[in-house]
């Protein structure tokens, strides 16, 4: 799949609550400045092109955690590169990872909006929300295109939970029925060894991260 540079519109988030701590939103090369050792799950040891029912217990390295769907199953789409997209059964479902080990405060991963036949679609957003174990939570709109866009976050305070809904299904509207979809994870809680490493990233698959300050009552309108 063909990816483009996306470029970098955006970098703080807006902290929610009164814990205080501080959130970086990361590209690839930063990412991997980071946390050059982070653990990764690929997902490839999930069956494609079926249901799966969740919630599924994972392993990132030496980092545990969750993911499903909110109100129904997930779904996994062969990815072409020998690992799995995953993505939610139901378009209007969220798409929830939680129950991370202990101290985990970095998370990367690709993400996409997939139609009913694992099609990326343009002009789509995604809510990213984030909530760490000090009881902040942190809202993010991202714009998608075709292409997978790697988001990369580091915070200071450990990761509690993390989830990916669409607001907006781009130019199609409804009939698109596109879902939030994770191509790969990686987790660190900045102490990971060797042998974990990221791959670096190449000229088709360096991605800066595109993101869109919108608040929730000022979704983008379709083109016609």
């Amino acid at each position: 799949m063909k990816l483009r540079l996306i470029s970098l519109l955006g970098l703080g988030l807006a902290l929610a609550g009164s814990a205080r701590a501080d959130l970086t939103l990361l590209d690839a090369p930063a990412w991997k400045a980071q946390y050059a050792h982070a653990g990764h799950d690929n997902l490839a040891d999930l069956p494609a092109d079926t249901v799966l029912n969740g919630p599924l217990q994972r392993q990132a390295g030496r980092h545990g955690y969750q993911v499903d769907s909110t109100q129904h199953a997930l779904y996994g789409f062969a990815d072409g590169q020998g690992g799995l997209t995953l993505s939610t059964e139901a378009v209007l479902d969220r798409l929830e990872l939680n129950s991370f080990s202990a101290g985990v405060t970095g998370l990367a991963g690709w993400v996409s909006a997939l139609d009913l036949f694992g099609e990326s679609r343009e002009h789509v957003l995604v809510q990213l929300n984030l909530t760490d174990v000090l009881g902040a939570s942190f809202q993010r709109v991202l714009e998608l295109s075709f292409e997978p866009l790697f988001v990369g976050l580091h915070s200071t305070a450990a990761l509690q939970s993390v989830s990916l809904s669409v607001l907006d299904h781009g130019a199609l509207g409804h009939l698109s029925y596109v879902s939030p979809a994770l191509g790969g994870l990686w987790l660190s809680d900045g102490q990971d060894g060797p042998g974990q490493n990221v791959p670096e990233p190449t000229p088709l698959a360096l991605l800066g991260l595109g993101l869109l300050a919108l608040a929730l009552q000022r979704r983008k309108t379709p083109a016609a």
